[in-house]
């Protein structure tokens, strides 16, 4: 009686340890026939002025995309547009000058429909904390013989912008001799606000996140091209639905709002 109970209690452990090994098998199987959540990425390349926004819109969309990895490549406009006619992969293009943007529509590189004007922001002349009781205007720089930080003019288009200004003021042959030029207007506001060079010229925006330095004057908006920030979908982008939704995200009154807290015009 006792080996037919044993028996049994045998038999019942191998049923057992079967079944269980079976469904073990089974659920590794179906993990592995389960596909994984696809991540997807973009390329955004922006103009080096709007990074600190950008950064914390991008923040807020990953989190509320957990999905979707965004990469940003930020830098002086003509060079951003020099990239992507060269075949960099990018997705989004977000330009400080209307030029940039119309010379890469003007070459078939954008996704028809998907342009749109974002921003507008303003130009100013700034100063290292050396020169606040020494230079109080843009005038002030007639005199000459004062160092002045200014983005490339052939890749920032702050740099335009400063150009055509002193040019419309009449003082282009005295600044340009004491020009020295950055690879984008990030680097001339650093320049500037270590004391490493006594002035420059940014976007008022930029001159918000001056710690040493100051504002001296802000251009008079008729002595420049309107500053408007465009952006568009770059024909060739990998994932041309995420790409709408972001550039549609940059619209939304949350994207708006950051936008304005670093010194953008809507």
């Amino acid at each position: 009686m006792v080996k037919k109970i044993l028996g049994i209690l045998l038999s019942l452990s191998i049923i057992v340890l079967t079944t269980a090994c079976g469904s073990g098998k089974d659920a590794k199987e179906a993990a592995a026939e389960k596909p994984a959540t696809e991540q997807k990425e973009l390329t955004v390349s922006i103009a080096a002025s709007t990074k600190n926004a950008i950064d914390e819109i991008v923040k807020n969309y990953e989190t509320e995309n957990p999905g979707v990895k965004i990469k940003i490549n930020s830098g002086g406009s003509g060079t951003l547009e020099q990239q992507i006619t060269g075949g960099a992969p990018v997705d989004i293009f977000l330009s400080a000058s209307k030029k940039n943007m119309d010379n890469l529509e003007e070459k078939g590189f954008l996704l028809e429909g998907t342009r749109q004007d974002l921003l507008k922001n303003s130009l100013v002349l700034i100063g290292s904390s050396d020169v606040k009781d020494k230079i109080k205007s843009i005038e002030d720089l007639k005199a000459g013989g004062i160092k002045i930080a200014l983005g490339e003019l052939n890749t920032v288009p702050a740099g335009k912008y400063a150009k055509q200004a002193f040019e419309k003021l009449g003082m282009w042959t005295e600044i340009e001799k004491e020009a020295i030029y950055q690879k984008d207007v990030t680097a001339v506001l650093t320049i500037v606000d270590s004391g490493e060079i006594e002035t420059g010229v940014v976007y008022s925006s930029d001159a918000l996140t001056l710690k040493n330095g100051f504002i001296i004057e802000e251009f008079a908006a008729d002595t420049h091209d309107p500053i408007v920030y465009p952006a568009a979908i770059i024909k060739e982008a990998k994932n041309k639905e995420e790409a709408e939704k972001f550039l549609k995200y940059l619209q939304n009154d949350a994207s708006k709002e950051i936008f304005a807290k670093y010194g953008f015009k809507l």
